[in-house]
């Protein structure tokens, strides 16, 4: 592989990410236009903008998927794309590829941690008797720990997740 075969695997992955993050926030973005037109009838082009912007980010992310290969050419110059084969076995490459997944899954659990314990600490403050909010935010105190310890395995252990991967492929 050479580094743009590498540079297209990354943004196909990007690209199929950014779909799932769109598609999975998309009812909460067609929920908060009909809500915001019910409340503000004459502000139909600031709505427009928003979903013009949310539909343009799922054709990126298509594009991204379709054609890999193209979105690299266009990032890199021509002496960057003609660079030497990477070298390195499947087995250096998963492990740096679960490796990364672990450092990803930390960059944005750990912010999420945060932010469940100051809500968590500002619901038993301002609102003590709102027993459905507070337990609401232990739910996602308790599903970012696990995401934490997750990220944690995947960063300090890809060499033994890998091995597991490949004793169930064999299996």
């Amino acid at each position: 592989m050479n580094k743009l075969d590498v540079l297209s695997v990354g943004i196909r992955l990007l690209g199929i990410f950014l779909l799932v993050f769109l598609l999975r926030d998309m009812p909460f973005v067609i929920e908060t236009v009909k809500q915001f037109k019910e409340f503000n009838p004459e502000s139909g082009s600031g709505m427009a903008f928003y979903l013009t912007i949310s539909i343009l980010a799922i054709l990126v992310s298509l594009i991204m998927i379709k054609f890999p290969v193209s979105v690299s050419k266009m990032l890199t110059t021509s002496s960057k794309a003609d660079s030497p084969k990477l070298e390195g076995n499947a087995e250096t490459i998963q492990i740096t590829g679960v490796l990364l997944l672990g450092i990803y899954i930390l960059s944005w659990a750990i912010p999420d941690l945060i932010n469940n314990i100051i809500g968590l600490w500002q619901a038993y403050k301002y609102t003590p008797n709102d027993t459905v909010n507070i337990a609401y935010i232990w739910n996602a105190l308790i599903t970012t720990i696990i995401e934490i310890a997750i990220g944690f395995y995947c960063a300090l252990d890809s060499y033994g997740i890998v091995k597991m991967i490949a004793k169930l492929r064999a299996a």
